[in-house]
């Protein structure tokens, strides 16, 4: 036999050259061609990234700032209502008496630095907390108006009904420039009574801009009247930024443009100021240097591969070829197919794997979503997130739609266990139905999604005959319609409402609706004038006319109570208001003071519980203040707040800054510093010792002493408890009673 004919085309320099061919068509030109898109992509995106990173801080900081001339002007008109400025000062009390309220509302705000009020009656008169001032002095000498008015311009502008933001320049070298907001006293009349000078603190301000910055390449600068007055730094990367100050727009555009910087501005929601953020062009070495970074070495590794691979195998080829052609009769390879079907099962059995490997995650991951839902619907209903943007966030991971523009709430009177299974969303014709179950309460709350046009009762009616815990015998109390998630927290308070004081029958559908049930009372269980009193009170923070409004109405309620209703509107109405305001002050729903009105047994006691909540809500927290805590009651009052709320399994870090009034990052370093723990490590470590606690002193079901604690999801709480002890939570009783019994036998 022949063979050596054959061998000449396997040579080992012409299967190089094949494998060459393949490397530079199969990886060499699509990783130059993916290289440049990627190149062009990021180069893009770091672009849009500076762009939404400047509208960003814009936004942030426009807002923060529109909030604090917001409560300047809020605070200005409560002083227009206040009673100290109700008369002329004739005696020392009450100048006293004007100086104390001036200094309450000094410390409203840490952007007031001082508090100035003229009131026409007194023209020439300034009252302050530190006593009164003549006018033209104090304005000369304080900054108080601009220096380049006349007299009618300066009163012209005193009269004005509008809030003005002005800045007057420093009166010495070395001194700052001082910004004062003018707003007018306007009481509910309508009639301007004087005008409120604020005072501002230019450094809270730069600390305003500057905490805005999104990155080192930004600058962010206040405008007033169409010139730049305060920038949160004076240069930007090594660019002098100091000859902006003061310049009109154009000019400013005329500067930026020179030092190649890009300018957005954005107006305040007051109409007092504008936001401007300069910032540097993103440079095209940063894309290159990320792709350099993160994919050049990558390349060579593969390159090297490649060349290590293709010789290799070229070798092993020629070899194989050259084997067969010595064994063989004839030349080439007529195989029997078993080779494909090895490589077949072989993938097969491969998929099959990464399949089983996978599919604990996957169950894992359906198993945690109904109780990732369950929370995020009750963050939503206890209005706890009210943001448009953050609730769509939390609405995409917990995998919720809510298509339909109408919404309903309905609280079950009866008692139900949580079931994930039986807590899936539930889906109709032109309505979707979410289920939430509330622990501390044990109760079912149905938030129900549907079209125009449709009855949300026989909906619900629907529901019933569908989902296995509201039965044919349970009532519901069916909030009013409402078209906006952000007012899904006052929906839940007036079924709450309800629920304290209706009476249903099995079966009944209540629904928040007045019309009827006042008409068919001998007497109207309203009073118009006492509940505009409660409520401006309740916002003010005046405990006695809010107690006075308060009796009035719990009077008028009371006369017209009947235990034969099927629903007292009136009492209903009290406590609405009531949890309406306490929800304003917290900024969520009070979860006790629901639960202690629906466990009421008397109208005395539903009086006492009531009128404690406004006592709550018309006081002012010390910590809040910052006037009389001091740094150790604050850190004991913040352990305290985390300790007694850790089994709560909706707490975070969120809570905890918005409850004492400080940023989330600042909050998260001062719990690292005073307790030596991140703040999931402090709280894990209260719901571990009460877990264990609970585990040793008394005999409840394991179930539901970890979902007391803030767990829902029990076999991955047991996996974690038993990484952190050593053993799982039934080990641990077992071991613990058994000690017990040992120790009480000896």
């Amino acid at each position: 036999m022949k063979m050596s004919k054959h061998l000449p085309q396997w040579q080992p320099k012409k299967l190089m050259t094949m494998y060459w061919v393949f490397l530079v068509a199969a990886f060499l030109l699509p990783v130059i061609l993916l290289t440049i898109n990627w190149v062009v992509t990021e180069t893009r995106r770091q672009q849009n990234a500076v762009v939404t990173a400047q509208d960003r801080a814009l936004n942030q900081v426009a807002g923060n700032l529109d909030n604090n001339m917001a409560h300047l002007i809020t605070a200005a008109h409560q002083i227009a209502l206040d009673p100290s400025f109700a008369k002329i000062p004739q005696n020392v009390t009450d100048y006293q008496a004007i100086q104390d309220a001036l200094g309450r509302y000094n410390l409203s705000s840490s952007l007031i630095d001082q508090t100035w009020v003229n009131v026409f009656r007194t023209p020439g008169t300034l009252y302050t907390v530190k006593g009164t001032y003549s006018l033209d002095d104090a304005a000369a000498k304080y900054g108080l108006m601009p220096t380049n008015l006349s007299s009618r311009q300066k009163q012209a502008m005193m009269r004005d009904a509008n809030p003005e933001l002005f800045i007057t320049p420093a009166l010495a070298e070395g001194q700052q420039d001082q910004m004062t907001l003018m707003v007018p006293l306007m009481p509910m009349s309508g009639e301007q009574k004087g005008v409120v000078y604020f005072s501002l603190n230019p450094v809270d301000i730069h600390d305003i801009l500057t905490s805005g910055t999104s990155s080192d390449s930004q600058v962010i600068g206040l405008t007033v009247n169409d010139r730049t007055l305060q920038l949160s730094s004076p240069t930007l990367a090594e660019t002098p930024l100091k000859g902006l100050l003061g310049q009109k727009y154009q000019q400013t555009y005329r500067l930026a443009d020179g030092h190649q910087l890009s300018v957005h501005r954005k107006a305040s929601s007051t109409g007092l100021f504008e936001v401007v953020s300069y910032t540097l062009p993103p440079s095209l070495w940063v894309p290159l240097r990320g792709f350099f970074i993160h994919y050049l070495w990558l390349f060579g590794i593969l390159l090297t591969g490649g060349l290590v691979l293709i010789s290799f195998f070229a070798k092993r080829q020629y070899a194989v070829i050259s084997g067969l052609e010595k064994i063989l009769p004839t030349p080439g390879f007529n195989g029997d197919g078993a080779g494909d079907a090895t490589e077949e099962k072989r993938l097969q059995l491969a998929i099959e794997n990464y399949i089983n490997n996978h599919q604990s995650l996957i169950s894992a991951s359906k198993a945690q979503l109904p109780f990732v839902r369950n929370q995020i619907l009750q963050l939503i209903l206890n209005g706890r997130v009210t943001d448009p943007e953050v609730v769509g966030r939390f609405l995409k991971t917990g995998a919720i739609a809510l298509p339909y523009p109408h919404f309903v709430v309905a609280l079950a009177d009866q008692p139900a266990e949580w079931n994930s299974k039986g807590d899936e969303p539930l889906a109709g014709t032109n309505f979707t139905a979410l289920f939430m179950h509330r622990v501390s309460e044990a109760q079912v709350v149905v938030l129900l999604n549907f079209a125009s046009g449709e009855d949300p009762v026989a909906l619900l009616d629907e529901i019933r005959d569908r989902t296995p815990f509201v039965h044919a015998e349970t009532a519901l109390f069916i909030s009013r319609t409402i078209d906006q998630l952000a007012d899904l927290h006052e929906a839940y308070i007036e079924v709450v409402s309800m629920q304290v004081t209706a009476r249903p029958a099995e079966g009944d559908n209540v629904r928040y609706t007045a019309t009827a049930d006042v008409a068919a009372n001998a007497e109207n269980p309203f009073d118009f004038n006492n509940e505009l009193k409660l409520d401006n009170s309740l916002l003010q923070g005046h405990f006695e006319p809010a107690r006075e409004a308060f009796e009035v109405l719990f009077n008028l309620a009371s006369q017209s109570y009947d235990p034969q209703d099927r629903f007292d509107i009136g009492i209903s109405n009290l406590i609405s208001r009531v949890l309406k305001a306490d929800y304003e002050k917290h900024a969520e729903v009070n979860e006790t003071l629901v639960h202690s009105l629906r466990t009421i047994s008397s109208l005395s006691q539903l009086h006492g519980i009531l009128l404690t909540a406004i006592k709550d809500i018309t006081s002012v927290s010390t910590v809040d203040s910052g006037a009389s805590s001091s740094e150790e009651d604050v850190a004991s009052q913040l352990k305290q707040y985390v300790t007694d709320h850790a089994c709560s399994p909706t707490l975070s870090l969120v809570d905890v800054a918005d409850h004492f009034g400080f940023s989330v990052p600042y909050t998260s370093r001062y719990i690292k510093e005073i307790t030596g723990k991140t703040f999931t490590a402090f709280v894990t470590e209260h719901r571990l010792l009460s877990i264990q606690r609970a585990l040793i002193t008394t005999m409840a079901p394991i179930k539901s002493i970890i979902e007391q604690n803030g767990y829902y999801d029990v076999a991955n709480f047991t996996r974690k408890f038993k990484k952190m002890t050593g053993v799982t939570p039934g080990e641990y009783r077992r071991m613990h009673n058994a000690g017990d019994r040992v120790a009480q036998s000896s």
